[in-house]
């Protein structure tokens, strides 16, 4: 549910097309996702929702010898988060 509630303010089905986001995975209270090649390096991102729509955004590398963490952003409002998404990694969330 906080899943799906996070993919939404991110744009829904039009976030995943034109960002090429994949491999979309619902924890408790995150959703963790797969990224394209982008400018942080990253591949991974994890948003964890901390209370009522503020959320902390994990940017991490992870790779066959482990996983690096690239950035992390604490409180972060639900209305913030496709702004943050295109200057953290360069990629668009809409057309």
């Amino acid at each position: 549910m906080i899943g799906e509630t996070i993919l939404k303010q991110l744009g829904g089905n039009k976030f995943l097309i034109t960002t090429g986001v994949n491999n979309l995975k619902q924890y408790k209270n995150s959703l963790l996702m797969t990224l394209p090649k982008n400018k942080s390096k990253a591949n991974k991102l994890q948003i964890i929702l901390i209370n009522y729509n503020l959320y902390t955004l994990k940017f991490f590398k992870e790779t066959k010898t482990g996983i690096k963490e690239v950035n992390t952003f604490s409180g972060v409002y639900g209305n913030q988060l496709t702004e943050l998404f295109t200057q953290i990694t360069g990629l668009y969330t809409t057309l």
